[in-house]
């Protein structure tokens, strides 16, 4: 394996017409414009000064002034051993990404329901791309004055300020990216954002791989990425994992393939960037800041760079979640504030030991002590100790299931999927003792096997070569990997809890399973190495294409663009909406209807709310009361009734094995207006 970090033969002699170079550049410019955008455009949303005629020029001139000064690490260019690239495996990577890519773009998803994370996030972004501002304007007029009355919704709360306005749940770098899309090219473009990310995460999932396999292994582990039905899925909706994916393995890509301190400086603030998309990736940095003490003394300017980065990158994400999602960061700050101490002090640690070794001799450790570490680094117990993590890791995903049971708080989501499938009721489950079985479900089990072999493969690197490229892919990805194959920390139901996976433990648990059937192949006779390469990588992508062909329209919509729409059309443009706290998908519908009709909204207990006095105080100032009941709750004493459906289609919840087909529905909504409302006219 490879660790030189160098530009090897080949890598400053290759032309522009050579197509590594072309793909090294097309990954190296999308990377530097996604990290700038999030630096420029986050603080700008903060502040509310967040617009394209700002955005854009300055994102574009840093970037090209970064390129300029910074051009891809020369280890882009050769893989391991310093042979020339392979043309063919570079243009069969470009054609599993244009068409996945393409397929994304072709069904991207519409998630405007604030039910989960996506619409949360499409809302946010949707509304700085519109205002400028991150702060959405909540209850106003007559509704401002009924405390009893919400102008929230889900993952939205109201501001301290006493003014009504909204903050919604979650860091924002991802909402920035929607809301610089939507400036660009409408709601459109606005949801295919995840598209173009899972795309450049796919170019860099493929040269962190190469630093451990050749260009064809490379090439397939990008490609699994790619095409299976996780990824995808999450490519088309509005989720926070694509750009915390394209972050690590942005991260990954450089610090693998480049000594040069701006590089590192650089990779720094992309881990910063990962807690502005994600809080819990606080964990990656945990795993960084070990990177830093790793290389503190042999290479003090890259870890000063590293930690230079980060902590600039982190200061962002702090200043918009303090700011702008203060109750999502005081529900997750214990063990965030835990997270970010211990790697502070990890990073003080990698400070403090230059200075030590120069200023306090070492105590020399016995010759027998030494005697045994050794021999404990040695080639045989090493081999040993990878073993066991392969038996460890196997035995957990055959075992586990059978002999654990997790439980959380209870959720009636859970235990109303439970109850439709015929299984116990016990809505404290969250499944997560099945986190392995989970990954074969999608992968295959011959990817999560060959997966487990490469984990023990790359403990004895570790522990037998002491190699810094198997380190330092340890220690940024095994962290936050064990975490969630321990427990997920979220609800099991399917394909939503695998969410997590996506940014660190998938790319992981790939580029294991690809360097284990590489070794595999070396291992055997020349003669019979290609075929059985051959059948070792269909093993390996083949489940995937299983699972993901059939649901190859995934297509989300949790009320469609054009289902909002034509509810807005049905509401007078002079309209005040009052929706009834009766109605189950209430608190979904308050922002994504306040925002596309333009109308003033509130959720509140029609039967507790003075509708009659609300109807007089809007009609003094040029409005009409409406009410949104759904078809079930209609009260009798409003007048004008008309129902209007939404359309909805997700992949099938279920807890106990994967989704393998669509739900689809429509829910009718009741718009009334108030019998005042109506004499009053």
């Amino acid at each position: 394996m490879a660790d030189s970090c160098e530009p090897m033969s080949g890598g400053d002699t290759l032309s522009w017409t050579h197509p590594m170079k072309l793909l090294a550049e097309v990954a190296w410019m999308g990377l530097l414009v996604v990290a700038v955008l999030v630096t420029i455009g986050l603080p700008l949303a903060v502040v509310g000064a967040f617009r394209l005629a700002l955005v854009a020029p300055s994102t574009l001139a840093t970037a090209v002034l970064l390129r300029r000064v910074m051009s891809p690490p020369g280890a882009w260019l050769v893989h391991r051993g310093g042979t020339p690239t392979s043309r063919r495996a570079v243009w069969v990577l470009v054609g599993v990404v244009v068409v996945t890519g393409v397929g994304n773009l072709r069904w991207a998803g519409q998630h405007h329901a604030t039910n989960r994370d996506p619409g949360v996030y499409l809302e946010s972004g949707l509304w700085l791309g519109e205002h400028g501002t991150l702060l959405v304007d909540g209850r106003t007029g007559p509704f401002l004055q009924d405390e009893s009355l919400r102008g929230g919704g889900s993952g939205f709360s109201e501001a301290a300020d006493g003014t009504g306005r909204l903050t919604s749940q979650f860091p924002h770098a991802t909402a920035v990216l929607i809301a610089t899309a939507d400036q660009i090219g409408g709601i459109s473009l606005a949801t295919r954002v995840g598209a173009f990310l899972t795309a450049l995460a796919a170019l860099l999932m493929w040269l962190v791989a190469r630093r451990f396999v050749g260009d064809w292994w490379s090439t397939l582990a990008a490609s699994i990425f790619s095409v299976n039905i996780v990824t995808i899925h999450f490519a088309r909706d509005t989720f926070s994992e694509p750009l915390a994916a394209v972050l690590v393995l942005g991260l990954l890509a450089v610090i693998l393939s480049s000594e040069k301190s701006a590089h590192w400086v650089f990779a720094g603030l992309l881990v910063g960037l990962t807690v502005a998309a994600r809080i819990d990736s606080i964990l990656v940095v945990l795993g960084v800041a070990m990177v830093v003490v790793m290389v503190s003394g042999s290479a003090p300017r890259r870890a000063f760079g590293l930690v230079a980065g980060a902590s600039f990158g982190i200061a962002l994400a702090l200043v918009d979640l303090v700011n702008r999602s203060p109750d999502y960061l005081s529900d997750k700050w214990p063990v965030f504030s835990q997270a970010l101490m211990v790697s502070v002090a990890i990073a003080v640690v990698a400070a403090i030991r230059p200075l030590a070794k120069r200023f306090v001799k070492a105590p020399e450790l016995p010759p027998r002590v030494r005697g045994l570490a050794d021999r404990a680094g040695s080639a045989g117990p090493a081999a040993v100790i990878g073993m066991v993590v392969s038996l460890v890791l196997l035995g957990l995903l055959v075992f586990r299931p059978s002999l654990q049971e997790l439980h959380g708080g209870l959720n009636a989501h859970i235990q109303g999927l439970q109850q439709r499938d015929g299984l116990t009721l016990d809505g404290t489950r969250t499944y997560g003792e099945s986190s392995l079985r989970w990954l074969t479900w999608y992968f295959g089990w011959p990817l999560v096997v060959l997966g487990s072999v490469g984990a023990g493969l790359l403990t004895r690197t570790v522990i037998a070569r002491r190699t810094e490229l198997s380190l330092m892919l340890v220690l940024v990805t095994a962290p936050v990997t064990l975490l969630y194959l321990q427990d997920p920390r979220i609800s099991g139901d399917q394909i939503w809890a695998l969410r997590r996976f996506l940014p660190v433990a998938i790319p992981l648990l790939t580029i294991l399973a690809v360097l284990a059937a590489s070794e595999i192949t070396s291992m055997i006779s020349e003669r019979a190495a290609k075929p059985a390469a051959t059948v070792l990588a269909a093993s390996l992508i083949v489940p995937s294409l299983i699972v993901t062909i059939p649901l190859v329209d995934d297509q989300t919509l949790w009320w469609s663009t054009s289902s909002i729409r034509n509810l807005c059309d049905h509401l007078p443009e002079d309209s005040a909406v009052l929706v009834s706290s009766a109605v189950d998908f209430g608190d979904q519908l308050i922002r994504p209807l306040a925002r596309e009709c333009r109308v003033p909204t509130a959720k509140g207990d029609l039967a507790s709310v003075d509708i009659d006095r609300l109807t007089g105080e809007w009609a003094a100032v040029g409005r009409r009361m409406v009410v949104l009941t759904s078809v079930y709750d209609a009260p009798t004493d409003l007048a004008g009734m008309e129902t209007v459906g939404l359309l909805q289609r997700h992949l099938e919840q279920v807890v106990d094995r994967r989704p393998d087909s669509f739900e689809e529905g429509v829910l009718g909504v009741t718009i009334s207006e108030s019998v005042a409302a109506v004499v009053g006219r």
